[in-house]
């Protein structure tokens, strides 16, 4: 298994055939087209495995309520089928909460956050693993699905390279 960073423009045509096994939504171009001008940022990943594309977890940085911080939204995480079960999902995610903690970057993230479909009781005891708290039910949030309320989760993740860069001053 391989994950990687989603830097790679002729990689959207493949994410967009493994989207539409994945998800119940189906995402528009303009989708892409923002996760293509987000600059590949280092929190988009893939998962390969034996060089087959089989996962993806796509993200973007939004403003918050308070000026200079940002906070990193998961928009998609999913894993093709027959790969499940394997820890790729696992995988995928704790990449991007590593990433968040460590990596090098200008930006002031200070929580990570993504919607559950209700319903999804898998997805929620996934995400409640990594720490994530529940903030409550967005009623409506799924537009286009039978189910369209989703519950809020979010989880602080301290930036550790921020902070020493900060304590190196």
């Amino acid at each position: 298994l391989q994950i990687k960073v989603f830097n790679d423009p002729r990689t959207v045509e493949r994410i967009k055939v493994l989207d539409k096994y994945l998800f119940p939504v189906k995402y528009s171009d303009q989708h892409y087209t923002n996760v293509i001008n987000n600059g590949f940022h280092h929190f988009n990943q893939l998962a390969f495995y034996n060089d087959a594309l089989v996962g993806v977890v796509t993200c973007r940085l939004e403003h918050t309520d308070v000026e200079g911080e940002l906070r990193l939204y998961v928009m998609t995480i999913g894993v093709l089928k027959p790969y499940r079960r394997l820890g790729i999902a696992t995988r995928l995610m704790q990449q991007v909460i590593d990433n968040v903690a460590n990596k090098e970057t200008k930006n002031k993230i200070t929580h990570i956050a993504l919607h559950v479909q209700i319903g999804q009781d898998a997805a929620l005891a996934f995400y409640l693993g990594f720490g994530f708290a529940d903030k409550g039910v967005v009623k409506d949030y799924y537009t286009d699905l039978e189910v369209r309320d989703a519950t809020l989760l979010e989880k602080v993740v301290p930036q550790n390279a921020l902070v020493a860069k900060k304590e190196a001053k």
